[in-house]
């Protein structure tokens, strides 16, 4: 029977309970030759990131199981592993230190400084290469490569340094050459860095350094040497991510296209493509983005041809290849993330483990529909809607509220693939609309750069020209919009809220409040990104206070709710907190929740339900929704009269 009920107050199976008691965070991974292991983020565990392995027999187990393996360097980490002769070599996030372990035998630490903060290992025979940020009280991080030796003698040796960041040290098949990128302030490396080889010598020190590629305005990444040592690499000089070698000095493309292959290296380790051997022929294993949604393909080196896999994954990440086998994490529409491995000759896929096994009727979801609205500028902006739907109920006599979605970054991109954030609402009666705003990934350099000094602007005007569109066509309540985000996005739903009555409230994730105090009070992988997304700093200081939300609190007239850590490095507490005193001491509905101990995400299973509950309450109470589940009122506060 479908029961006849208002959007929003739809019985969904999916609690907050769930969402956080059967979900895990696929992060890495690292191929051996008798299995494979990867990190899996665990919410129930406080956000540990437990090392998992899985025998070729198909077995699984917990390895280490007091350690959690992150690397924090540039605060996001990434590249907390590598596992190649027989070793493997993790970052334990408890004391900072580097260990090997060969199975066999107990784990050796390898540095005992937890001032240094290491990532994204590259493992030769007798040291390791890693991506070093030596952390030194009041003092600016400094960042450099190291070679450490294996043998924990801890006699450990700067190799390369003078540039501000560094990543990717990649070595080739014999040890005896490293490809590297680099990148110096005010750059981010999506906007331009550089690629290095050099020889690598026996006691693992560098000689011969030159630059290969890259330059102020082409973003280079993900270096790889193949089996016979040709270099490869992604560059973004055409205006898209493409992949490109480097034979007897020229730079050479191997398969142009003009879709994105890379994605912006906001983490280490990131991979994109892999050496593979496809029906007889050497040929590379490939990703790409074509608006929004990932695709795989096979391009043979000889005829450069490629050929595109019928799988159901719209979104790929960390691809690896052994053995004619291929690993990825990946999603579909109708699947959360899963480690995948794919035979690569007959295109059949095992999946090895999943991110959620919380099972849930298909017929439960709403698929994401691709959009596409011209914004006042007569500039596309792109989209995914997700209609509201459950089987067990209708509406008939109104249209669906609207919540709009700005991912963070603002680098980044949002998906087609099954996300439960997004189906916790649409079961509940909810429209949903991710916008990928002027500066997202997935649509070339060009589409990315929009945002460049307008950041506070383009991104708020797009997200308004999304919901618009969709009000336009019938698809929603004009009067009934919320909009959210976190860090980035969070930023431009205090912005959108300053510029805009058209919301009916926001919900701001840990985002930036005052843009001047982020200038001066952030850490140093994004402490120059202001430089490009408004303009330089002290330099333009005007303008920064002119695009802060909290120099414009007073336009603000919905309701907000602030989610935030008290312990984030990247968008500190002082920036909510000031938002919220300003919107107190005005009179606004107000509300915010600090979650001791989080950080920039949350990671504890019951922050991150109290946080998707608060969100649900709030919203029922600004949208005069009477929701289906009893839960905790979001306290409105509001200053006592004087």
């Amino acid at each position: 029977m479908i029961l006849d009920a208002p959007y929003g107050e739809w019985v969904s199976p999916l609690t907050a309970e769930l969402m956080v008691s059967k979900n895990i965070q696929l992060q890495e991974m690292a191929v051996a030759d008798d299995g494979i292991y990867w990190i899996e983020g665990r919410p129930t565990e406080k956000g540990r990131a437990a090392l998992v392995f899985c025998h070729k027999s198909g077995l699984k187990e917990d390895l280490q199981p007091a350690i959690s393996l992150r690397s924090r360097v540039h605060e996001y980490g990434g590249g907390a592993m590598a596992f190649a002769k027989g070793l493997l070599v993790y970052c334990n996030d408890s004391d900072r230190y580097v260990y090997v372990w060969d199975k066999s035998k107990s784990p050796v630490a390898l540095t005992n400084d937890s001032n240094s903060r290491y990532a994204d290992f590259a493992i030769s025979g007798s040291f390791v290469i890693a991506v070093c940020e030596k952390h030194t009280p009041g003092q600016s991080p400094d960042n450099m490569l190291v070679s450490i030796p294996i043998d924990g003698s801890m006699k450990i040796s700067v190799i390369h340094k003078g540039h501000d960041f560094y990543s990717s040290p990649r070595l080739s098949n014999d040890g005896k050459k490293i490809a590297f990128i680099a990148w110096d302030f005010p750059n981010m490396p999506w906007d331009g860095s550089y690629l290095y080889t050099a020889d690598v010598d026996k006691d693992g020190t560098l000689s011969n350094a030159k630059k290969v590629a890259g330059k102020l305005d082409e973003s280079v990444c993900q270096p790889l040497f193949s089996m016979d040592g040709t270099l490869y690499f992604m560059s973004d000089r055409t205006g898209w991510w493409n992949l490109y070698s480097v034979k007897n000095g020229n730079i050479e493309s191997v398969c142009p296209m003009n879709k994105e292959c890379a994605l912006p290296p906001w983490v280490f380790k990131m991979s994109n493509y892999a050496f593979v051997s496809y029906k007889g022929q050497d040929s590379i294993l490939l990703t790409y983005c074509e608006k929004g949604q990932d695709k795989l393909g096979v391009v043979n080196l000889t005829t450069k041809e490629l050929i595109t896999l019928p799988l159901d994954y719209n979104l790929i990440r960390n691809l690896v290849a052994k053995d004619k086998k291929a690993y990825f994490f990946g999603a579909t529409s109708k699947s959360p993330s899963e480690l995948v491995e794919l035979d690569i000759d007959s295109g059949s896929t095992v999946v090895i483990t999943k991110s959620s096994d919380l099972f849930l009727e298909e017929s439960l979801f709403s698929l994401a529909k691709p959009i596409m609205y011209k914004s006042s500028k007569g500039q596309d902006v792109y989209g995914f809607f997700y209609p509201p739907h459950n089987p067990s109920f209708k509406c008939t006599n109104e249209k669906p509220p609207l919540i709009v979605r700005c991912h963070g970054g603002p680098t980044a991109h949002n998906h087609a693939a099954l996300s439960l954030d997004v189906q916790y609402w649409t079961t509940r009666g909810f429209a949903v609309v991710d916008v990928n705003y002027s500066g997202s990934t997935g649509y070339g350099r060009e589409y990315r750069n929009r945002l460049n000094g307008n950041w506070g602007v383009s991104d708020v005007e797009d997200c308004l020209t999304i919901a618009k569109g969709l009000s336009n066509d019938g698809l929603i309540d004009e009067s009934r919009v919320v909009i959210r985000g976190g860090s980035a996005g969070g930023f431009t739903v205090l912005a959108a809220l300053t510029q805009s009555s058209f919301f009916a409230g926001g919900t701001s994730y840990y985002g930036v409040a005052d843009l001047e105090l982020l200038a001066k009070d952030t850490h140093k992988f994004e402490s120059r990104y202001l430089d490009q997304l408004i303009a330089p700093y002290p330099k333009e200081a005007d303008l920064y206070k002119k695009r802060s939300p909290l120099t414009n609190v007073a336009s603000i007239t919905s309701p907000l709710l602030i989610l935030q850590g008290s312990d984030d490095p990247v968008v500190p507490l002082n920036q909510s907190q000031s938002i919220y005193d300003a919107l107190l001491e005005k009179g606004n509905d107000v509300a915010m929740i600090v979650f001791k101990g989080e950080m920039h995400g949350f990671r504890d299973s019951k922050n991150i339900k109290q946080a998707l509950e608060s969100e649900l309450s709030f919203y029922g109470q600004i949208l005069n929704i009477k929701l289906s589940e009893k839960l905790p009122a979001v306290e409105l506060k509001q200053p006592q009269t004087r």
